[in-house]
Order: structure tokens, then sequence, then C-alpha cells
């Protein structure tokens, strides 16, 4: 299938061992020239499952535009060029550039001038670089639109219209969605040329690799959930998800406050301290990173331990989106949803839609939150006594001896100490959870529903 050894090593330096379900359906359709309409949800590989056979048809030797990927987000739009960058590592001559605005165009056209064959870019500067004539598509021989659902909740159908049409007839044409609406299909239609359509179920990319569950609490409470779940969990990398970029920026404060080690990513950031968090986060710099839907689809991200939903998504296939940020690429992941009374509905419409129950647990106890401190504790300590040179402090043990203190009595002195200043004490709130488990959480909605019932009979 993949005859280029020298694509074949990058593959085997990015770790790829063997190919994903949408990889192996869609590769032989491209080598063979068909448009394509790629169906999948996010972590299944599918940007290499364009990008490789794409690289394989491309002339090194020519210098000028010959794949467009059109993305919905200027994140996504530098994600997919590096991948491209990262695969044609040991292929010389071959350039990527990623296009997009809030960057000086001037850049771009110069990156597209020195010889530029894989132009990946949003739909507005793409758009820009058309009208300016500084990029030509007349050595084109694929057009991708990825996360097209996606493009289209954003209000750029026209300018994907526009795109298509300013191509000539003969480019090969793929189309990557989470889902299909009726709006994409109207698309595919008439700009797609007997396509062959290659659908990934969700159920089989998510839920087998991620371990959900929902806490219920009151709204007041929502918070302290939050820091209580953190603190128990203490994952080494996780993601928190919020509606807006207000309730962002006020965890991400809080959080920095309680000494948590931060930041946040939404649509109000320049560019530039979008990527930085972005690179902060990927290179274990940051613990938590707090962020609205934007980071959810598209983004490189790697090796999440933990999803927080802290306020439940809009539609059910964002919070398949964001948990997928976790349990990537066959590895294992946790998700956690905090939920109040008036999400309950929500809830189990997502439940519907991944066809799957997900476990209602109670908010971690201060009991359970101060065990996990305790744990950390003793980890951090024991690699403290492997690693560091301790003679230097052996002199300090002796002065308590001498004083009648015994080496294990000061030991348990600096351990009260330490773990004092960390633990929380029991008066503070209890139990946070309002329904124990999924059995007394539909107990009461029957409970209530009856309550509803009576009343209605006795103004009968």
């Amino acid at each position: 299938m993949i005859s280029d050894h020298r694509l074949l090593k990058a593959m085997e330096e990015k770790g790829y061992k063997e190919l994903t379900p949408i990889q192996k359906e869609i590769i032989p359709i491209i080598e063979a020239g068909f448009d394509v309409i790629g169906q999948s949800q996010t972590g299944t590989g599918k940007t290499a499952a364009f990008a490789i056979p794409l690289i394989e048809k491309l002339d090194a030797q020519l210098k000028k535009p010959q794949i467009i990927v059109v993305t919905p987000t200027r994140e996504l739009a530098i994600q997919v060029a590096g991948e491209f960058k990262s695969l044609c590592k040991y292929i010389p001559g071959v350039k990527s550039v990623a296009i997009y605005g809030g960057e000086p165009i001037q850049y771009q056209i110069k990156a597209i001038k020195q010889g530029a064959q894989i132009i990946v870019g949003t739909p507005g500067r793409l758009m820009d670089h058309l009208r300016r004539r500084t990029l030509r598509l007349q050595n084109l021989f694929c057009a991708v639109i990825d996360e097209a659902d996606e493009m289209l909740r954003m209000g750029f159908r026209e300018d994907i219209e526009t795109i298509f049409a300013a191509m000539d007839d003969g480019i090969q044409k793929l189309l990557f969605s989470a889902t299909m609406p009726k709006a994409i299909l109207n698309i595919t239609d008439r700009y797609l040329s007997n396509a062959e359509h290659v659908k990934i179920k969700a159920e089989s990319v998510v839920t087998d690799t991620i371990y959900q569950t929902v806490v219920t609490v009151k709204s007041s409470d929502k918070k302290d959930a939050l820091y209580r779940i953190l603190e128990t969990k203490n994952p080494t990398r996780a993601i928190i998800f919020c509606n807006t970029k207000h309730m962002v920026d006020k965890i991400t404060a809080e959080l920095v406050e309680k000494s948590f080690t931060a930041d946040k990513i939404h649509g109000d950031m320049k560019q530039n301290q979008r990527i930085e968090v972005l690179r902060r986060f990927n290179d274990g710099n940051l613990q938590y990173l707090v962020a609205t839907d934007v980071a959810a689809r598209g983004l490189d991200i790697q090796s999440v331990d933990l999803v927080v939903n802290f306020d439940l998504p809009d539609m059910e296939e964002f919070y398949v989106h964001r948990i997928g940020r976790s349990g990537r690429a066959g590895e294992s992941g946790e998700s956690v949803t905090i939920v109040t009374h008036k999400d309950r509905d929500k809830f189990r419409d997502i439940e519907s839609y991944m066809k799957k129950r997900v476990e209602h647990v109670k908010v971690p106890s201060i009991k359970s939150m101060n065990k996990a401190k305790i744990d950390q504790f003793v980890k951090t300590l024991i690699e403290t006594i492997d690693e560091l040179d301790l003679k230097d402090y052996y002199d300090i043990i002796d002065r308590f001896e001498k004083l009648g203190y015994s080496s294990r009595k000061v030991a348990a002195a600096l351990l009260a100490k330490n773990l004092l200043l960390q633990q929380k004490s029991e008066s503070d709130l209890n139990d946070l959870s309002v329904f124990k488990n999924k059995k007394n959480y539909r107990a009461k909605d029957k409970k209530k529903k009856n309550y509803k019932n009576n009343r209605r009979k006795r103004r009968r």
C-alpha cells in the first residue's frame, strides 16, 4: 500500500505501528484517485489517512501548490501542516505552510513563493490569497475539506463553495466530517464526483478506551466539586471544558490562585498566545488547560489523562469530541462530567446519543481527598530520598537525637507540619453529591413526577 521508504521511515518514527480503521479504508481509495467522503470522530487518525497517500502522489520537484487543505480553525491548520511536515521529514524539497488570519499575510506570501506544495489554511485567509492572486491553483491535484460540519456551523459554507468553484473539474476532492447534515450532503452532491463514502462508527472510537463518570451537584457547589476531583485524581495533564470565555477566565484564575499550574485557551486570545499555551501544555509544563470547545476538535493535544466537563456542552457530539481528547490512539483515558439539576435531561440525551450509560459517582469526600494528598506526598518524598544526596542533613538529625528526640519522632513532626497545611477539615462541605447513585437519581425524578400528577388530580 505504502511504497516510499522515506515516508515509511517517518511513520515509524512517529510511532505508527499499524494503520487505524479509517486509514486502512481510505488510503487505497485516495491512491486510486477517487473522491472521498470520510465520516469519523476526532482521534481516529484521519489526518494521516489523507496525508500519507497524497504525499506519495506529490511531485517534490514542482515548487507550486499541489495540495490544499481547508480547516475551520487556525489551530487545526497549524496541526495539519505540522503533520505533513513530520511525514515529509525524509523527502527533500517538500514544504507545507499554514495560512490563517491573525498573522501578517506577507510572511505567508513569501512561504508560498518559496515553493510550498502543501497549503493548509482557514477559509477566510485562503479566500484573501485567492483574491490577491498570491495563491494559484493551476497545479493543484487534490483539495481536502477537513471538519466540514464545524465549518458550516461557523458560517463558512459560501467560502467552501467559492474555493471549490475556483478549482478545475478534474481535481480530486476529499471531505471529512464527524456528522453529515443535509447542507454538507448538498455540497458533496454538487462538487464531488462519484465519491466513495467511508464511515467509522463513533462507538469504536471513544467509549471503549475512556472511563466515563458523572457527578451531580447543586449549581452553587460546582467549583468545590471541581477542585475535589482535581486534587483527588491529580492527573499528569488534564483539560477542563467550560462553555463560556468568562467561565474559562474565572476557573483559570482560581486554579492559579490555589497553586495549580494552569492556563487557558479561548477565542478572545491572540493567536501567538494560544499557540504558546498549547506548546507549554504539550511539553508538560502545564498540568491543567482550561478551554472552550475551540480545543475540543482538531488540536494536536497528546497524552491527556483526564477530561473534566465543568459545563455540559450544548450539543451531544461536542461531549464526544471533548472526552475524545483523552484515551487517544488506543491509550486509556478518563472523563468526569459535573451535572446540576437543570442538566439532567440534557445528559440523558448525551447517553442516548452514545448508546451508553455513564456511571454516576459521588463527589470525592474530604477523607479521600486527604488520602490522595498523603499518597502524593509520600511519592514525592520517596523520589527525593532516591534522587538526592542527603548526607548534609544528617547533622541536623543528630542534633535532635542529642536532645532526646528519635529520628522517627522528628520525621513524624515534619510530616504533620507539611500535611496539615495541605489537608482540609471534615467540617468543610462533607458531601456535595445531590444523588448518591443512578438509582436515587431516577427515583428522585419519579417522586417529583408522581407529586405533579397527584396535584393535577386534586385540582380536578
